[in-house]
């Protein structure tokens, strides 16, 4: 078996680059099957292109076939350690696994890039509530308010941290947020 030429790897990247725009596309318009079969191929072009594993961890995600998920990101990962935004999406998945200290660890990886970013910041609160660290949940949607004061679950989870803090006051100011933006969505949605 002889060895690829560099013209024949040339070919094969920019089949593998093709093929993951065309699963990325495919994903945009909610086709998850064909998704998956290109973002396949593209791997299977070039085993070491980091974006075809990312975003077919996106499709899996999408899919929540969490695990494959998870493995796909890590791959991302392993090929590019400053893929940030693969980071940030494990840390979705592993929210969605129940595994809240990894959430958090690949949160904070993301936030200590980009502190700005409201998704990984929502996530990580999502991931403090749910392992039971309160007030520091609190202080996570507190941010992600500020940044995006119409994100009505932000006020819902937030109150429900006050309120597991017996907190009822602003347990009850954040409750009645929520409802504000919930009748504001509703009305625009009746027009």
């Amino acid at each position: 078996m002889r060895l690829a030429t560099e013209e024949e790897n040339k070919v094969k990247n920019f089949l593998s680059m093709f093929l993951a725009g065309w699963g990325d596309s495919s994903l945009e318009r909610g086709n998850t099957g064909e998704a998956l079969e290109a973002l396949n191929q593209a791997i299977n072009f070039d085993p070491n292109n980091a974006i075809a594993y990312f975003r077919r961890g996106l499709v899996r995600s999408e899919l929540k076939n969490y695990d494959g998920a998870v493995q796909d990101f890590n791959q991302a990962i392993k090929i590019n350690p400053n893929h940030v935004v693969a980071y940030s999406h494990r840390g979705f998945v592993y929210l969605q696994l129940g595994n809240y200290k990894a959430a958090v660890e690949d949160c904070n990886r993301v936030l200590g890039l980009n502190p700005n970013d409201g998704f990984t910041r929502y996530n990580r609160a999502l991931s403090y509530l749910r392992a039971g660290y309160h007030k520091i949940a609190i202080e996570d949607f507190t941010q992600v308010i500020i940044n995006y004061p119409k994100l009505a679950d932000a006020y819902r989870y937030r109150g429900f941290a006050y309120g597991i803090l017996e907190d009822y006051s602003r347990a009850m100011e954040d409750y009645n947020q929520l409802l504000v933006l919930v009748l504001a969505i509703s009305m625009h949605t009746m027009v």
